[in-house]
């Protein structure tokens, strides 16, 4: 069912569209009885009874944190001789954490970290209810008033039998952990590999989990999966510390008795995760390094012979007075050399930058 600009549904008029995805669409809504904006999130009448519509609602009312989506009201009501099952929601105008990928479309460290640590807080609460969420994508993490990260959709969110697992109602085939196409089933862990599933595409680069997924086809790409090739945790892009790769890969490991036990225990391993530097892309495609004081760059500048230079800056933000870093400066090397000074300079400004 489609709806435009200006459309009336019950008491809410439409905005602006937010998103939409197979089952539902979500507007920016006012709410005119009581004059004030909702994220309006409108479900598709034709794929679930109204009472498993409703359920999402019934989860996201229960859960009072400051990380999770508050669900504010929901109902059936009339509209051009059919029904529509409506879900209001808090609005969040920053909007997802999409919005915050640099133009090299990963996300800066400190951010992820941060947020990161928000969202587990929130799986940490979710799970104490005795739900599971199944669908935490980036598109899901929505950044709140305080900045803080939001955990929302709950379309396809289980609620925990006496064994501890639920039945999906559905899964986003990308980041679903292998057991949950074998065994059918969602748990702590599959939760925690999701989470890993996304952390490790907003700090490594958003779209190359897709582009395995289009380049295999589903079921080589399960396959993969299962065996632990995807995601490619053996090819992070260097600006990712070794401690946050084992953070995800413990994450996404395939077997699932390997991964963390709960979120709590992976937000702790994210909270000893302190870096004084950090590698961002400008407009133009290139790294660049911050710390408190400086902002680093390199050249690689082609000679003769295949040979290159590798030369390192720092630049004081302060004054804006540039100097080259001479002790990584390599000169008239061949590719490889250039590409190990590249890393290496990389990494030192991540865990030494002033």
């Amino acid at each position: 069912m489609a709806f435009s600009k200006g459309d009336v549904i019950y008491k809410y008029k439409l905005l602006q569209t937010l998103g939409s995805g197979n089952f539902s669409s979500v507007w920016l809504a006012k709410d005119n009885s009581i004059d004030a904006n909702t994220a309006l999130k409108i479900l598709n009448p034709s794929f679930q009874t109204v009472a498993q519509l409703l359920e999402e609602a019934r989860i996201g009312n229960k859960l009072n944190h400051n990380n999770l989506l508050k669900i504010q009201y929901a109902d059936v009501v009339p509209y051009n001789g059919g029904q529509l099952t409506l879900i209001a929601q808090e609005y969040h105008p920053n909007g997802s954490i999409v919005g915050l990928l640099n133009s090299g479309n990963f996300l800066d460290l400190p951010v992820a970290i941060r947020l990161f640590t928000d969202i587990l807080r929130g799986l940490e609460h979710l799970h104490s209810q005795g739900f599971f969420h199944n669908d935490i994508k980036p598109s899901n993490i929505l950044i709140g008033s305080n900045n803080e990260g939001v955990l929302a959709d709950y379309g396809i969110t289980g609620a925990s039998t006496s064994s501890g697992t639920a039945i999906p109602k559905d899964a986003y085939i990308i980041h679903r952990a292998p057991e949950t196409l074998k065994g059918n089933y969602i748990n702590v862990q599959t939760d925690i590999y999701q989470t890993g599933v996304t952390f490790f595409r907003l700090v490594n680069g958003i779209g190359n989990i897709k582009d395995d997924f289009l380049k295999y086809g589903e079921s080589k790409f399960e396959d993969l999966k299962a065996k632990g090739k995807i995601p490619d945790t053996k090819n992070y892009e260097p600006f990712v510390p070794q401690r946050i790769k084992k953070i995800i890969n413990t994450a996404v490991n395939p077997d699932y008795s390997k991964r963390y036990s709960s979120a709590l225990e992976m937000r702790r391993e994210l909270e000893k995760c302190f870096y004084p530097g950090y590698w961002t892309m400008d407009s133009n495609g290139n790294l660049i390094g911050k710390g408190a004081k400086y902002y680093y760059r390199f050249e690689i500048i082609a000679k003769k012979n295949s040979k290159f230079d590798f030369v390192p800056y720092k630049k004081n933000i302060q004054n804006g007075r540039e100097t080259k870093i001479g002790v990584y400066t390599l000169k008239s090397a061949e590719s490889k050399p250039i590409g190990k000074a590249k890393d290496t300079f990389i990494k030192w400004v991540i865990e030494n930058a002033s």
